[in-house]
This record gives C-alpha cells, structure tokens and sequence, in this order.
C-alpha cells in the first residue's frame, strides 16, 4: 500500500471537485443557452386537415390532426407519397441563436403502427437551404429503421441501422445535426449511431418535414415535436420548459407508489418512457400519478401542455 502526503491527497481532491465543478458548470450553461427553433404538439390545432393551419403545407396524401388517447396528433396516409413542412421554409430563431449553438437537435414521438402487407417509408427529416434532406424513416412493413440524407442531385442515401423497432408501439427518435462537423447523431431505444454527410450546405434557412413515401394503406403518425439550437448534443435526455410559466416539479423522486406533478399550467396528457424509449400513456389524477406497478428502475416522464411538452427523469424504487 502507498501512502500520500496529506498536502497531495488535498491537492488532488482540490482538483477533481474543481474539475467536477467545471463541468457541471458547462453542462449547466449549455443546457441555459440552448433555444427552441420549434414546438408542436398539436394541441392547438383544430381537428381535421392541417392544412390552412398556421404554415403548413403538404404535396399530396392526406395530412390530418386527429385523435390518440387524450392527445391530438399528426397523421400522414394516403397517396404514394406525402410531405408535410412549414412553408416558411426556415426557423427564425436559428438565424438570431446564441453564438455556440451550432447544433439543430429534433426530438419526437412516433407511432410504428401494424404491419401492412407493403413497406412504406415514413419519417421526420431536416430541410437545410432548401435542398438537403437528414433524418429517420422507418419500413412500416419491416419496422426497420433508415438514416437517410438526400441533397438535390445526388441520390438518395439510406443506411440501415440494423434496427428494428416494436409493432404497434409509441416510441421517442432523435437526431441532431452538428453544422460545423457536419457529423449526425442519431439516438432511439437502445442505439446511438453517427453519420457523416455529404456537402457543405450554407445552413441559411433551417426546416422541417414530415414524411411518408409509397403504400397508400400506411399511416404515419407524429407527436410532441422539438426541435432545438444547441451547443452540446443532449439527445433523448431530460429538459425543463423554456416558458417559465409552464415549470413543472415532480416529487418524491425515487418514488414507490405515487409520484405527485405540480405544474402551473393545465396538463393535458402524460406519458412514461421506459429504458428502450417505449412510451405509455398514463393519467394525471388530482396531481399525481400511480407507478407502483412499475418495475424499479429509471424512467423519463413526459408532461403534454398547450404551451409545448416537458421531460423529467424519475427513478421507480
């Protein structure tokens, strides 16, 4: 056994606590600095065509908000082919964002559906200068997902994850696009991968689109969408609202059988995720909310408001 100096075990806890120290502090800093492009969580839409809606557009297929559980949501069916964007064609806000977030970073929710006798391809993907394309779809016949990236005059790029994701099942996808290494990651139940893509776009305007591509009989199904500025990728983590009217606290957190939600704005849905990303709706009664028949372990919460959609990481003991 070797034995130190005290000086030197001083100097040497000195320097991790202000290592710790530091990096809790960029963590803090980057997560206070990041800023939201977008938000939709449907909610404030009428039911029926979304089109005629805020800024929304679609080419062909029908594009409708309807109805899951209590939430309102996306759904893309019909003809061979449907795109679904904000006809503005860019965020405002990545124009004006914080000097370091160089990160455009989009999270959602998404419905796998059955399994159709023909595969139908199906996502979210980024719309960069109008001509550059980045993001998931999915095989609705396979349930295999696809990173795939496609700028005008090169053809399209999809590799296969080697992923296949559960039927009929509500699950949380994200990417984020670094716009200085023009590296993409991509995070889903139980995978992270990292794509490099072609070109040098201008990341001048910065969009949104969703997609469905062949199979009239699939639906494809959308909800709770973020996409935010960021300086450090975060994916698939936990976020507090950046409306400081819409704070929402959970407590007690481990919790064994009720975990109590105080929010200061209406809830109008909630769900829980679990360790491979699956969603469950869950209801919110008189505040708080029955996971005592959760196996223990650590799950994010999921609080849907009018004003956009909030995670919270609780641990069931």
């Amino acid at each position: 056994m070797i034995f130190l100096p005290n000086f030197v075990i001083q100097i040497a806890n000195t320097f991790m606590m202000k290592t710790f120290y530091n990096l809790i502090f960029v963590f803090a800093v980057s997560v206070l600095n990041a800023q939201i492009l977008y938000q939709e969580n449907f909610e404030s839409l009428n039911l029926g065509p979304i089109v005629g809606q805020r800024n929304y557009t679609i080419d062909e297929g029908n594009a409708v908000v309807t109805e899951d559980g209590s939430s309102k949501v996306l759904s893309l069916s019909g003809s061979s082919y449907g795109v679904v964007e904000l006809d503005t064609g860019n965020f405002a806000g990545w124009q004006t964002r914080n000097p370091d977030n160089n990160i455009i970073q989009v999270e959602y929710d998404y419905y796998t559906g059955p399994n159709p006798s023909r595969g139908s391809l199906g996502g979210v993907e980024l719309i960069v200068d109008n001509e550059e394309y980045v993001g998931f779809l999915m095989n609705m016949e396979t349930k295999s997902l696809y990173l795939a990236y496609h700028y005008w005059g090169i053809p399209i790029q999809q590799v296969t994850l080697g992923v296949k994701l559960p039927a009929n099942s509500w699950v949380r996808l994200g990417f984020a696009y670094n716009t200085s290494t023009l590296l993409v990651t991509f995070k889903g139940p139980g995978f992270t991968k990292v794509f490099t893509t072609w070109g040098k776009p201008l990341f001048q305007n910065v969009g949104l689109a969703y997609w469905k591509v062949n199979n009239e009989l699939a639906e494809h199904i959308f909800d709770n969408v973020v996409v935010k500025a960021v300086a450090q990728e975060s994916l698939l983590g936990v976020n507090d609202s950046f409306n400081p009217s819409s704070v929402i606290e959970i407590y007690p957190n481990p919790a064994t059988s009720l975990l109590n939600v105080s929010s200061k704005e209406k809830i109008l849905s909630a769900y829980i995720y679990d360790w491979a990303g699956i969603r469950t709706e869950v209801k919110v009664s008189d505040g708080t909310i029955d996971v005592k028949n959760l196996p223990v372990g650590s799950y994010i919460l999921g609080i849907k408001t009018e004003n956009g959609f909030t995670t919270k990481k609780f641990i069931k003991k």
